[in-house]
């Protein structure tokens, strides 16, 4: 018997350092399952999914796991889920008009700090997911840092090593 699992994105949760849980995105829902049993604990229905293109979800180790959308060339959505309930804890949307995948150009880092390249502003953008007022990127120029990008990957400039 083998079974088949279709879905976008899956993290490890951890609470108080040890992982018990599993957050699983589909397309329109997010769901949390025990990692003991993979019986589920509770599943959400992802808000505004038909214009919405969830791509990405997070767990720090906190008490709530946020799911990453972005609607392309205009905008990121942040939402966060309590990981009692599944209740939705925090939603929040940040400009982005140079993002069209999450995916493919973005990584969270730290404590939940999302980190984008653009190659044609050839520029960094960060966003503090859990802040607590609305969050907006900071951009900072990769010439600025020595570093520049290609298609696939981003490499330190040779002027970087007399910094």
């Amino acid at each position: 018997m083998s079974l088949y699992f279709s879905f976008q994105a899956a993290c490890f949760v951890a609470i108080q350092d040890t992982v018990k849980h599993v957050a699983v995105l589909k397309k329109a829902a997010i769901s949390l399952h025990y990692l003991s049993n993979g019986h589920q604990k509770w599943v959400e229905n992802l808000p505004d999914s038909d214009a919405v293109q969830y791509q990405a979800v997070y767990s720090g180790g906190e008490e709530e796991v946020y799911v990453l959308g972005v609607v392309p060339n205009s905008h990121l959505t942040i939402i966060a889920y309590s990981l009692e309930d599944g209740e939705i804890t925090k939603q929040s949307s940040v400009e982005a008009p140079w993002l069209s995948s999450v995916e493919s150009s973005c990584v969270v880092v730290g404590q939940g700090v999302l980190m984008c390249v653009d190659p044609a502003t050839l520029a960094l953008y960060t966003l503090p997911m859990q802040a607590e007022e609305t969050p907006q990127f900071s951009q900072t120029l990769l010439q600025v840092l020595y570093l520049s990008t290609t298609a696939t990957t981003l490499s330190f400039s040779d002027d970087a090593r007399y910094v």
